[in-house]
């Protein structure tokens, strides 16, 4: 468990914190294993023991020689700089860095709503509260970003996708689980919308979504 052949991501058998560093090692088609961790209860113990986990939590990521990462935004921005994800220069790399910061907030707005509101009639009114209310002060910010680059027909800096597209890509697909919320993506943020489409339509990150990764295999 301490040592791996091939570059290996470890994280429970769904995306939340390790899909970006997958959306990542996809785009750049790495030969790496991902391994869904169904019984953490179990064998947290016999994990933590081999001192890889660093805050006792995963996600994990290992490359061959005994090099690991533990926090899923340190991986992120390795493997983004390892694959040249971070763009063209240091000034577009710290643009990358503030956009990237900004989806997190997204994120964790979406997840504030879907995991931590009890479940029926309260998260029901949650997710209308933020379609209405937090929605579109978020992506609000996106658009005006990707209204500034290229005219909004490319990417969120520079003149070639970053992790923070990636990041942003894989945070609206919570927006799926909200009544009206995708509605809003495409009449409000029609910016927001066309970057979705154009990450989700890439060759390598259209055949990993529609091979269901986190499916029975």
């Amino acid at each position: 468990m301490t040592d791996v052949a091939k570059p290996t991501l470890t994280y429970f058998n769904l995306s939340i914190r390790a899909e970006v560093p997958r959306l990542i090692l996809v785009l750049n088609e790495v030969d790496y294993e991902f391994v869904g961790v169904t019984d953490w209860r179990t064998s947290k113990a016999e994990r933590l023991a081999t001192g890889l986990y660093t805050f006792s939590q995963m996600p994990l990521y290992q490359e061959p020689g005994g090099f690991s990462l533990v926090q899923s935004n340190a991986i992120i921005r390795y493997l983004a700089k390892k694959y040249n994800l971070s763009g063209s220069s240091v000034q577009e790399e710290a643009k990358i860095d503030v956009i990237n910061e900004g989806v997190v907030d997204l994120t964790y707005a979406i997840y504030k709503v879907v995991f931590y509101t009890p479940a029926g009639e309260q998260r029901e009114e949650g997710k209308a509260k933020f379609v209405k209310d937090t929605l579109p002060k978020l992506l609000g910010h996106f658009e005006a970003v990707l209204a500034k680059n290229n005219d909004g027909t490319g990417y969120l800096v520079g003149d070639k996708i970053s992790y923070a597209d990636l990041s942003f890509f894989d945070a609206t697909k919570f927006l799926q689980q909200f009544p009206g919320a995708s509605e809003f993506l495409q009449e409000k943020a029609p910016l927001c919308a066309g970057l979705v489409r154009r990450v989700g339509e890439i060759p390598q990150i259209k055949a990993y979504l529609d091979s269901n990764p986190y499916g029975a295999k």
